[in-house]
């Protein structure tokens, strides 16, 4: 307005108020939240709220109390923990608001396509999201990770001494991180937007005329939302981790000519050449300091052998028979100290001439391999073993035991910016109201449609019964629907015993590694040294798995005219732009802003956008179908579940003392 206008705007005032979770202070997975926002809260701004709790991530096994820097999944963060969401209206006679089913699927879309580096650096600050971290940074390499973070992710503690310097040197007395692994792992403020469509929305929201409002909140299962760092997983970038370097410390040992028994850890000979209590890892990926080592005290750690994952072979990381290396009265090593050893230019001390990270164990452990396979410099590297809890491949009796990860949320609360209208708004408000006067409000959702496809369908015809009369976009995400325990999901990684994980020798459908079905998705298939790099997010984003192409048929026409070709995108070695427009599209008018498509390979999405800027579609009675059609060289080798979100505006229409919804 200009000087000399007068703003009809209303004065008002903001106040923050926190709304409580109802019946119970702590919630573990798959438990239910419940939050009721009383009526009295008049009027409230839901864009500017958010949801507030405390997450820690509990013991990987609370029986052997083992011990590992687990961390939340990076893209996500706390939004991952949410499963389902239902907004409904407040008292007797409640009203089904919103629904958005599979919510953190749904927020997956949006944090990898809505994103740069100024978000996910806000969202790690945030909402518990872990970004990139130059410190723990490859230079042996692998390609940039958000999972290598190991050091200034918020969820685990480094162990420090007296005056707050971090160490990673436990007392004599504990070997283990600490004697109670819950104090290692620390509670985590989140503070997460709800990204649904009510609590989306900039309008001013009436909770007085819908009798407040009642929220429900399906938390998500431990597997699917907990990860472990790149930096000390097989399957993951596996040369971002600790190289091995020898048993001696000392360069003179690995050199050519020099004593391998000693440095490369020959088969035990009955001398006890072949057995230690320590060895030494490179400085290599940046492990400049104890700070940077991944490890802690306490730990359960294998040693792999670069980009060899077949258990058949001994050159495998699995425990088994002929296997890596393992100790002669426990199946695991286990860290009991972790030491910086300063070289000194001299290549037959320990730390040889440019120093070393030397790693001490509980107990006593001998190489299995045969003497013709040494473990020789950078050809191995330390992984973690408690995720993995190791068993044995030669019987079934421990194949279905599962770890115990969890993790708990405390102190839940939803905070609310309250908006306090002067007296005479909300008064004559209601007058108009008791006098046959209408309210309604809208805002734009997500109804979720699922669909199960079996991996021999090589034709997939998803049918939609779509009956929004105001639609404006389609987002279908096929994510993985395999069952997995959920040691496999954190890890991506399996140890199902038989011919039915790993494809035969020259398995056409991936030529450059066996990929297992049983095992997670394959997301990146690269011939260098990330060749393996299975997903640790299965269930929360979409997988190609060989898709031919795709055509929407709906309103008795064909749509686009033609097929849309994405087998240069599921087959990964090229790019086709058609599917990557349609995408834009269709993110935009589900208010989504595309604003990267670094994720397109690893979290693949179909994208239809039904109208276009400010338009809708009325969806009623036109058949909608989406045909799939995977016709390539490579059969798919994934069970899918299909989500279906479909953006639409909702009304919430207020009628005296009636309340409805049109969708």
């Amino acid at each position: 307005m200009s000087f000399w206008s007068v703003d009809d705007k209303i004065p008002v005032r903001q106040t923050k108020v926190a709304i409580n979770a109802e019946h119970g202070l702590e919630y573990k997975s798959s438990q239910k939240i419940d939050f009721h926002i009383p009526p009295t809260i008049s009027y409230f701004q839901p864009k500017e709220s958010y949801l507030e709790f405390d997450v820690q991530i509990l013991p990987v096994n609370g029986t052997d109390n083992d011990s590992c820097r687990l961390t939340l999944d990076a893209e996500l963060g706390g939004q991952s923990l949410i499963r389902d969401i239902r907004i409904s209206s407040g008292g007797a006679g409640s009203v089904l608001l919103e629904e958005i089913q599979n919510y953190n699927t749904l927020c997956a879309i949006k944090y990898d396509y809505e994103s740069n580096d100024v978000l996910r650096h806000k969202r790690a600050m945030t909402e518990g999201c872990v970004s990139y971290d130059p410190d723990n940074r490859g230079t042996y390499g692998t390609t940039k990770s958000d999972l290598n973070n190991h050091k200034s992710q918020p969820y685990s503690q480094l162990i420090r001494d007296g005056d707050g310097k971090p160490i990673a040197v436990p007392s004599t007395t504990n070997t283990t991180w600490s004697t109670d692994c819950d104090s290692n792992m620390n509670k985590v403020k989140c503070l997460l937007p709800l990204n649904t469509g009510i609590f989306s929305n900039p309008k001013v929201f009436p909770a007085l005329l819908t009798e407040g409002l009642r929220i429900e909140i399906i938390l998500e299962s431990a597997g699917r939302v907990l990860r472990i760092p790149d930096t000390l997983n097989p399957v993951r970038r596996s040369n971002l981790g600790l190289q091995f370097h020898s048993v001696t410390g000392k360069d003179t040992d690995i050199e050519p000519g020099g004593p391998a028994a000693q440095g490369g850890l020959l088969k035990d000979d009955g001398g006890g050449g072949g057995k230690t209590t320590s060895f030494y890892v490179m400085r290599t990926n940046n492990i400049t300091s104890v700070d940077n080592v991944p490890l802690v005290p306490g730990q359960k750690i294998v040693l792999v052998k670069a980009g060899d994952i077949n258990p058949a072979t001994t050159e495998s990381w699995y425990e088994m028979p002929g296997a890596v290396w393992c100790a002669k009265t426990s199946i695991s090593m286990i860290v009991k100290q972790i030491e910086l050893i300063a070289g000194d230019g001299n290549p037959a001390t320990a730390g040889g001439r440019h120093g070393l990270i030397k790693i001490t164990l509980t107990n006593e452990v001998e190489n299995k391999q045969t003497a013709d396979h040494i473990m020789n410099k950078g050809g191995w590297f330390v992984c973690d073993g408690s995720v993995r809890d190791v068993v044995p491949l030669t019987g079934l009796a421990n194949t279905t035991r599962d770890l115990n990860a969890d993790y708990k949320l405390s102190n839940v609360q939803l905070v609310l910016q309250q908006i306090d209208m002067p007296s005479g708004y909300t008064q004559k408000l209601m007058t108009m109201m008791k006098g046959g006067g209408t309210m309604n409000y809208d805002f734009l959702s997500n109804t979720n449609y699922k669909y199960s496809q079996l991996k021999g369908d090589r034709v997939a015809n998803i049918r939609l019964p779509l009956s929004q009369s105001r639609a404006k976009s389609i987002l279908s995400v096929p994510t993985d629907g395999e069952v997995y325990r959920d040691r496999e999901l954190i890890t991506g990684q399996a140890d199902t015993l038989g011919n039915t994980w790993f494809g035969s020798s020259g398995d056409p459908n991936y030529p450059d590694a066996d990929c297992p079905s049983a095992m997670p998705y394959l997301e990146e298939l690269d011939d260098g040294y990330d060749k393996m790099n299975f997903s640790v997010r299965t269930g929360l984003t979409g997988i190609w798995d060989e898709l031919s192409d795709y055509q929407w048929f709906y309103d008795g026409k064909l749509n686009p005219s033609r097929k849309v070709n994405v087998a240069p995108l599921s087959g990964r070695f090229s790019i086709t732009q058609q599917p990557l427009i349609e995408l834009e599209k269709a993110l935009a008018m589900a208010e989504i802003e595309p604003l990267s498509f670094r994720k397109f390979r690893q979290n693949a999405v179909i994208g239809r956008a039904l109208a276009l800027q400010d338009g809708v579609y009325d969806c009623r009675g036109r058949d909608f179908n989406l045909q799939c059609n995977y016709q390539g060289l490579r059969a798919p080798v994934k069970n899918k579940l299909w989500h279906n979100f479909v953006a639409h505006i909702r009304r919430i229409e207020v009628k005296g003392d009636q309340i409805s919804l049109q969708v």
